[in-house]
């Protein structure tokens, strides 16, 4: 990458990651409901009134709107342009981390994955196979060509991931008499071994446990939703998994 290109490609990925985040956004609403994600057109869940193709402009369009439905006048989340940002912004970083194409598409592929399976747990509790199993299929196929893992490294880090989660989820079934992990964070970790390798599952899983941790033990609110609802581990995982990825040269190596 010529530094000439660098402020145009990092323009055409932050807008390119905010496009994308606005389409998670629908993903993430959607499929827990079992609903398509490409129609209907998006509409608000009150009115439903559908939006107007300049009303959707990633983040711009919800500044546009004060935060409200053109019709309606319901207030709408500022979650919707913060995911559009926040994907934005990890499209830029992935175009910087990586080292050729094949990095930037993997990190690219990644990085929305994560979002969605977070928002998804952290909503209803569940990581969807739909999303998981394709996912790990297509991080074992790019491993042979991505800078941070190879073949062998990707398939320990999916089957150890998968198995040694599985384990310690029957270890604390027995000892404890109540699940441990759900199946979705056992293939979850799976797909980070298949992305990441070992290291980086490893490395996702400890960051993602002491995430957790501080989470619980902070703030009460947090801690009642957990006992009421289940700690939604899938989030967590995701955010260890994106600090595992950016700072893989740091963590990683501590793992060795």
């Amino acid at each position: 990458m010529t530094p000439e290109l660098v402020p145009l490609l990092t323009v055409f990925f932050a807008v390119l990651g905010s496009m994308v985040g606005s389409h998670l956004n629908v993903v993430v609403h959607r499929l827990p409901l079992g609903i398509s994600t490409v129609h209907p057109k998006s509409r608000c869940p009150r009115c439903l009134m559908p939006v107007r193709p300049w009303h959707n402009v990633p983040v711009l369009g919800w500044l546009w709107l004060r935060g409200r439905c053109r019709d309606c006048r319901v207030r709408i989340s500022v979650r919707y342009p913060l995911v559009e940002a926040v994907t934005g912004a990890l499209f830029v970083a992935a175009l910087r981390r990586g080292v050729g194409p094949v990095d930037i598409v993997a990190g690219c592929l990644l990085v929305s994955t994560l979002v969605t399976l977070a928002l998804i747990d952290l909503d209803v509790r569940g990581l969807p196979d739909s999303i998981t199993l394709p996912a790990t299929l297509i991080g074992l196929g790019l491993a042979p060509w991505v800078s941070w893992t190879s073949w062998a490294d990707a398939w320990i880090g999916a089957v150890a991931g998968a198995v040694g989660l599985f384990v310690a989820s029957e270890l604390w079934r027995w000892v404890r008499g109540e699940p441990g992990m759900g199946d979705g964070d056992i293939k979850m970790l799976a797909m980070l071994g298949a992305f990441l390798g070992w290291r980086g599952a490893l490395a996702s899983l400890l960051v993602a446990s002491l995430l957790a941790v501080a989470a619980a033990g902070i703030t009460k609110p947090w801690t009642a939703d957990f006992e009421k609802r289940g700690v939604p581990f899938g989030t967590f995982l995701s955010l260890g998994a994106l600090v595992a990825w950016l700072l893989r040269e740091r963590l990683w190596g501590v793992l060795v």
